[in-house]
């Protein structure tokens, strides 16, 4: 799933980052500031501990829940930040609806592909939407 997505990205002229656990993903995000954020629910956790009790199983079982919430208090609008996933559960969809973010099930190219080119509509320099 990462090359094609990879590839398509670099078509729009944009640049790639890619993260290989929760971990590294949050330090990226504390460190820049990204035009997009896409998140695997089922990255490898890494290092970060969940501190959220009253979803911490879901924090737990999804790191990229995390990535998803750190993004969105670090001041990403949630028009940036899409959570792409082979999960689909009502309690996932909650969480994601909760962050303000796009819940995109893997799969299903173009609506990845819409869920980007309408991040890519906004200024970037713009802080909300």
């Amino acid at each position: 799933n990462l090359i094609w997505l990879e590839d398509y990205i670099a078509s729009l002229e944009c640049k790639v980052r890619f993260a290989v656990t929760a971990s590294e993903a949050i330090q990226l995000l504390v460190d820049e500031d990204y035009r997009a954020v896409i998140v695997d629910l089922n990255i490898p956790k890494g290092e970060y501990k969940t501190t959220d009790t009253q979803t911490s199983h879901l924090y737990d079982d999804f790191p990229g829940l995390k990535i998803a919430q750190v993004a969105r208090s670090q001041g990403s609008s949630g028009i940036r930040v899409v959570i792409y996933s082979v999960y689909q559960t009502t309690e996932l969809s909650e969480i994601a609806n909760k962050l303000g973010c796009e819940y995109v099930p893997k799969g299903r190219p173009k609506l990845i592909k819409d869920a980007i080119r309408e991040i890519l509509k906004f200024d970037p320099k713009q802080r909300s939407y």
